[in-house]
């Protein structure tokens, strides 16, 4: 009995002393494919948001033309509207 109580106590103190190894890896494919699947839906995402810019821009150019040609087209005439009025004689300068 007394011997088995050396043992014991022995095998105790042992386990006390032992220091922490490796841990085992973990992995979870499920997170990992998640990830993978975010990652192509923000980048098709950004992709789109792209293409989105690039449309609204050509819009933009196109818009500020053709503010241009009105606003020429409005100072033509009312150029034109003065003089046929200073040719008429009904503004006097």
């Amino acid at each position: 009995m007394r011997l088995l109580s050396i043992f014991f106590f022995f095998t105790g103190m042992s386990l006390h002393c032992v220091t922490a190894g490796a841990q085992w890896v973990v992995t979870d494919p499920g997170n990992t494919a998640q990830g993978i699947i975010n990652a192509a839906n923000t980048a098709s995402t950004v992709k789109q948001t792209v293409e989105q810019v690039n449309r609204l821009q050509t819009a933009l150019d196109y818009v500020q033309k053709v503010s241009a040609t009105v606003r020429r087209a409005r100072m033509f005439t009312d150029s034109h509207t003065r003089t046929i009025r200073r040719n008429l004689g009904l503004v006097t300068e």
